[in-house]
């Protein structure tokens, strides 16, 4: 949190608002284990800290940030508390909404293509280990024709 308020730094801290936003799936996963997405440190430091930070899924970025605007308002004003219009912070919700799509879009891709990457190298795999288990038993039947002819040649001296 404290790099993320060092990027916040060279904003006006009343008027600017930051949305730290986790993947949904990472929040559908720490649910299933009975834990929040952000640590306890993370949510104190957001409560806590001078700047307006908003912790949050990609799913909830909308209900979160109108929730934050009617919570948190800049002035006494009918204008959202003074942070603009509905008209203003919808156009910008939608923008937020866009840049999270595309990089969860991004994100998926590239998980794609580690996938791909990896079912290539055990698919690799696989074809080494045949072929060393062929070598091996070639090597086996070497192994029990030289045992055999040692034990006639052990018979003969004898």
């Amino acid at each position: 949190m404290e790099m993320f308020e060092g990027f916040l730094s060279r904003y006006d801290k009343k008027t600017t608002i930051a949305i730290l936003v986790a993947r949904y799936e990472n929040r559908i996963i720490c649910a299933e284990k009975d834990i929040d997405i952000f640590t306890y440190c993370a949510r104190n430091r957001a409560r806590s800290s001078e700047y307006n930070i908003i912790l949050t899924d990609e799913s909830n970025v909308y209900s979160d940030l109108i929730n934050f605007i009617e919570t948190h308002p800049l002035d006494s004003s009918n204008n959202n508390g003074g942070w603009g219009t509905r008209e203003e912070l919808n156009l910008i919700i939608r923008r937020i909404e866009m840049e999270i799509k595309e990089e969860v879009q991004r994100w998926r891709e590239e998980m794609e293509r580690e996938n791909r990457e990896l079912r290539n190298e055990i698919m690799r795999l696989q074809i080494e280990q045949v072929q060393i288990q062929k070598g091996n038993s070639a090597l086996k039947r070497e192994l029990l024709e030289m045992n055999r002819k040692m034990f006639i040649i052990w018979f003969l001296i004898r």
